[in-house]
C-alpha cells in the first residue's frame, strides 16, 4: 500500500504535539510494512530529511506560505471593524496555503510515478491543496483530524459573546470559514480519522465513515522511580502559543494555587516552555513559581521525572494532549481536568485524578503531595495504560488496518491515468 501523506507542516523535530503524532504515525506505519511519501510545507532542512528518509519513500518539501493578509494596509478611513475583517479572513486556513498558484501540482506527478494507492490529509485545511487538482478517479482519501476545528471555533465565538463587537465578529468568521472547510473536506473523503472520540462526533463526515483511534505514541525508555515520602513539586508543561494553555496556567495560578500553597507553603510549580515576559512578570513576586525556559527532550524527561504531581487544567481546547500522555507514560502521577483527558483511555481515579472546579483541582493535588503510595500506585497504572493502548505494539496496527479498509474499498486499485473529477469519486 502507498500513502501519500499531505501535511502543512514538516513533521520535524517532533517537538509539538502534531508533528510528534505525524513523525510517530510515519514511523510506525512504515514498520508496518506501509509505504509512506511525504508531501509537505515549510523550511527543506537536511536534518530533517535525514530524520525523515527511513521512513518516508519520498520527501516533497515546498516553501511555507507567505503570510499574505500580512501586507493588506486598510483604506484609508476605514473602522477598526474593517480593520479586523480585513486581516482575519473569513477561510482562516489559507493562512496555511502558499501564494495564489503553488506547486502542488507536483502531487500530481507523486501520485502517477509512485503509484499512489491513498492520499493522507493531515488536517481538513489542507485539502484546498488537492481540491482541484486532476488525480485518478480511484485514489482513496482519508482525512486525518488532530482536533475538532470547527468545534473550537465554536467554543470560542461563544466565548466571544461576552466580548466587543470586533472580537465576537471576527471569531464567527473564522467558525463559519472553519465549518465550511470542514464540510467539504469530510464529504469529500472516503474516510475521516480523529484521535478522540468525542472530537469524531463533530465529523462532518457520516458515521459510517468516521473513525477515532489512538494516537502513536512510543513509550519513553525511562520511567519515575523516586516517589518521595512528602511531595512537593508540581509541574505543568503548557504550550503558551495556544490560548488554551494560557487560560489554563491563569485559571490554576489564580484559582488552584492558592488553595494549595495555603496547606504546603513549601510547594514548588514549575512551568517549562516558551512561557511570555507577561506571565513570568504576573509571578515574579512569587518565589514558589519557577520557571524553566526551553528544554531539551532529556532535560524535560528528568525534569518530570523528579517532579510529584503533574497538572493539566485544560478548560478549552480539542485534540489529544501529548503532554498529558508523556506524563502518564512515565509514570507520573496526573490531575486533570476532563477536557485535557480527551481522547486518552484512562480511568478516572484508577489511573489518573480527574476534577472539576477550583477546590476539586487543590484538594486532590494536596491528597497527592502527602501519600507516597497513591502516587506510586496512579502513576504505576497509568504508565501500563498508556503502554496498553497507544504504544507502537498495538496502536499501529489499528491504523494499518483502517488504512486496508479504506484501500480495498470497492475492490477498486489505484487509477493510472489523471482525470478531471475531484479526489472523491462519490
Amino acid at each position: 500500500m502507498n500513502v501519500l501523506v499531505v501535511s502543512y507542516y514538516i513533521p520535524y523535530p517532533p517537538d509539538t504535539g502534531a508533528s510528534r503524532c505525524l513523525y510517530n504515525q510515519l514511523k510506525f506505519l512504515t514498520a508496518e510494512g506501509v509505504t509512506c511519501h511525504l508531501y509537505a510545507t515549510g523550511t527543506d532542512e537536511p536534518a530533517a530529511r535525514a530524520a525523515l528518509a527511513p521512513h518516508c519513500k519520498t520527501i516533497t518539501i515546498v516553501p511555507p506560505a507567505k503570510k499574505q493578509f500580512l501586507n493588506i494596509k486598510l483604506p484609508v478611513g476605514g473602522s477598526l471593524i474593517d480593520l479586523i475583517n480585513t486581516y482575519i479572513p473569513p477561510e482562516p486556513w489559507k493562512l496555511f496555503l502558499p501564494d495564489e498558484r503553488p506547486p502542488h501540482a507536483a502531487i500530481e506527478s507523486i501520485v502517477l510515478s509512485e503509484k499512489i494507492d491513498m492520499l493522507w490529509i493531515d488536517h481538513c485545511f489542507v485539502y484546498p491543496w488537492i481540491e482541484k487538482l486532476k488525480l485518478p478517479a480511484a485514489l482513496k482519501t482519508v482525512i486525518v483530524e488532530h482536533n475538532a476545528e470547527a468545534e473550537l471555533m465554536r467554543e470560542i465565538y461563544m466565548n466571544s459573546l461576552n466580548q466587543n463587537i470586533m472580537w465576537q465578529r471576527s471569531s464567527e468568521r473564522k467558525f463559519k470559514g472553519t465549518l465550511e472547510m470542514e464540510r467539504r473536506a469530510h464529504q469529500a473523503a472516503d474516510k475521516v480519522i480523529y484521535i478522540s472520540s468525542r472530537d469524531a462526533g463533530f465529523s462532518q463526515a457520516s458515521q459510517e465513515l468516521t473513525v477515532a483511534l489512538p494516537v502513536i505514541y512510543e513509550m519513553p525508555t525511562v520511567k519515575k522511580e523516586n516517589y518521595r515520602s512528602s511531595g512537593g513539586r508540581i509541574i505543568f508543561t503548557p504550550n503558551f502559543g495556544y490560548d488554551v494553555n494560557t487560560e489554563a496556567f491563569l485559571w490554576f495560578y489564580g484559582e488552584v494555587f492558592p488553595k494549595v500553597i495555603s496547606e504546603k507553603p513549601s510547594v514548588q510549580l514549575i512551568i517549562t516552555g516558551n512561557a511570555p515576559e507577561w506571565i513570568k512578570e504576573k509571578c515574579k513576586e512569587n518565589q514558589s513559581v519557577i520557571f524553566t525556559g526551553f528544554l531539551s527532550a532529556e532535560q524535560l524527561t528528568q525534569t518530570l521525572c523528579d517532579a510529584d504531581v503533574y497538572i493539566s487544567p485544560l478548560l478549552n481546547g480539542s485534540g489529544i494532549k501529548f503532554k498529558v500522555i508523556e506524563a502518564l507514560a512515565l509514570g507520573l502521577p496526573v490531575v486533570a481536568t476532563a477536557k485535557s483527558l480527551e481522547g486518552i483511555n484512562v480511568a478516572a481515579e484508577h489511573e489518573v485524578k480527574v476534577t472539576a472546579g477550583s477546590e476539586a483541582f487543590a484538594g486532590a493535588v494536596l491528597q497527592l503531595l502527602s501519600d507516597e503510595s497513591e502516587r506510586r500506585r496512579l502513576g504505576t497504572a497509568a504508565r501500563e495504560k498508556i503502554s496498553a493502548i497507544h504504544s507502537p505494539p498495538h496502536a499501529a496496527p489499528l491504523w494499518k488496518s483502517e488504512l486496508e479498509k479504506v484501500a480495498k474499498k470497492h475492490g477498486a486499485d489505484s487509477a493510472t491515468t489523471l482525470t478531471k473529477q475531484p479526489v472523491s469519486t462519490r
